[in-house]
This record gives C-alpha cells, sequence and structure tokens, in this order.
C-alpha cells in the first residue's frame, strides 16, 4: 500500500526545528568521523605481535655474513651449517650480508627460524647413485642469489657499520657474530678497527667464524686486534625454541573510542530523529 503526502496549513512552523535538527545531525556526524579516525589511528599505533614478540624475545646476535667472490669451496656449506644451527636455538637475530657493500636482510630481533631460507640457499645437499650403486652425498653446487648484488671483493667494515647502524636504529642490546674467510684488503684494516672499538665502547661483544678458507695470517690479525678469546664457541649451544609468552595489552584507548562512537551513533538515531506527524501504514 503506497502512501501520499498532504499538505498541512501550519508547516511553516516546522521551519526552526527543522533547522535544529539538521544542526544536530551534522554535529553528530561530525563527531562520529572524528571518533572514527581517532579509532583508526589507535588502530594502527598498537603494537602488533610481531613486535612485541620481539620485545620479549630478549636480546639479539646480528649476524655479519660474508658472501663475497672469495668465499669459496666448502664455505658456504659451513656458513649455511652454521646458520641451520642457529635457526634451531631460539633466540633471535639480524642478518647483514656483505661483499663491498652491506645489506640488511633480517631486521634485529628477527625469531631464528627466519634464517633457515638463507641456510639453504647457501648450502645444499643431495643423494647421487654412483654406477657401482653405492649412494654418497654431493654438494649441490648453484648460482649464488645475491650474486647480481655482491659482485666486488671484500670489505668487512661494511657489513660491520651495516650491523651497528641497525643495532643502533633499534635500540637492540646484544652481540654481533662474524661469519667470514677473513680475507680483508689491508686498506680496510683501520676501518675495521674502528667499528670493532665502537662496539667494545657499546657493550656489544664480537664472535668470529673463520671460514675453512680462511688464511692463518687473516686469523692472526684479528685475534691481534680482538683477542684469541672471539674465537672461542662463536656459535650458541643448540636448543629446541620455547613458545614465549606474550603479555596481552588492552588497547584502552581504541576500546573507548569505539565506546563514544557507538554512543554517538545511538544518540544520533535518538536526538536527530526526522520530524513526522505521524506513523504511516
Amino acid at each position: 500500500m503506497s502512501s501520499k503526502m498532504l499538505p498541512v496549513s501550519d508547516a511553516a512552523t516546522l521551519g526552526r526545528p527543522v533547522a535544529r535538527a539538521r544542526r544536530l545531525r551534522a554535529v553528530v556526524a561530525a563527531a562520529a568521523v572524528l571518533l572514527l579516525a581517532v579509532a583508526i589511528l589507535l588502530a594502527t599505533r598498537s603494537p602488533g605481535p610481531g613486535a612485541a614478540a620481539a620485545a620479549a624475545g630478549g636480546p639479539s646476535t646480528e649476524i655479519v655474513l660474508d658472501v663475497s667472490g672469495s668465499v669459496a669451496d666448502s664455505s658456504p656449506k659451513v656458513a649455511g651449517a652454521a646458520l641451520t644451527r642457529l635457526s634451531h636455538s631460539g633466540r633471535r637475530f639480524g642478518l647483514i650480508l656483505f661483499s663491498d657493500t652491506a645489506e640488511e636482510t633480517l631486521p634485529p630481533g628477527t625469531p631464528a627460524v627466519e634464517l633457515r631460507p638463507f641456510a639453504d640457499a647457501l648450502a645444499r645437499t643431495s643423494t647421487v647413485t654412483s654406477g657401482n650403486g653405492v649412494s654418497y652425498r654431493q654438494q649441490d653446487y648453484f648460482a649464488n642469489p645475491w650474486g647480481p648484488s655482491f659482485k666486488g671483493g671484500t670489505l668487512i667494515s661494511a657489513g660491520l657499520v651495516a650491523a651497528r647502524r641497525a643495532i643502533r636504529r633499534d635500540h637492540v642490546h646484544g652481540s654481533v657474530l662474524l661469519i667470514s674467510d677473513l680475507g680483508n684488503p689491508p686498506s680496510d684494516g683501520t676501518a675495521v678497527k674502528r667499528q670493532l672499538i665502537a662496539f667494545e665502547r657499546t657493550g656489544i661483544g664480537v664472535k668470529i667464524l673463520a671460514l675453512p678458507n680462511a688464511l692463518r695470517r687473516d686469523v692472526r690479525w684479528f685475534e691481534r686486534v680482538e683477542g684469541p678469546t672471539a674465537f672461542d664457541r662463536p656459535l650458541p649451544v643448540a636448543r629446541p625454541p620455547s613458545p614465549t609468552r606474550v603479555p596481552a595489552v588492552f588497547p584502552l584507548g581504541l576500546a573507548a573510542a569505539a565506546a563514544l562512537l557507538a554512543l554517538v551513533l545511538g544518540a544520533d538515531q535518538l536526538v536527530t530523529r526526522s520530524l513526522r506527524w505521524g506513523a504511516n501504514r
């Protein structure tokens, strides 16, 4: 059944109530938009589970990994095995890849399990069956996935600089693990010393894992600068990762904004209803 509008002789007397209702509706709409914007802003600024987990994970170790062309033979496999062991440590890490330049691939505080793809990319093994039926494991060499980015020589200082910047940027307390063949040019020696001194002054410990193709003279150079204990037990003892409980934080501001928004929308239905003489049926 359709309804028809009837002309009313005193419709002009509704002018002021109509204007008041429009003003109220405008105020309510503006308040609703403002509260919605505040709720969205608070939601974006609320700490996510990743940030909370990183904060609860404690210290972080910044791995400085040499991927230069001088790292050859079995060294990539050893570096991959080291990353595999670290990935099962249940700790938190950052990862810097370097040759003559450096690139941050994992920020400080990243869960250890994220190291596994890099460990797999460094060295893979496959079972090969010879003609006499004997199976043996063989290194599966393939193109370095970071080759296009790291084509130059070795500058260990570049990796150490990137690690120090990442630690300082994220305000992380931890240590540095250098994995390299230590084949650094003499021209970079002063810069390396400067970075190692900076780590010592800020209380950041440095451990060194020399790859198999490292020359004895290069190892001795780092022993003189950093001390022989820097090479002692550079890898943590592997242990199964344990789940970390992150305390839940109730978003009080977001809840308050949502409650006020609900009240405003309710007020819109109660206060700013359309003016009617009666209901049409």
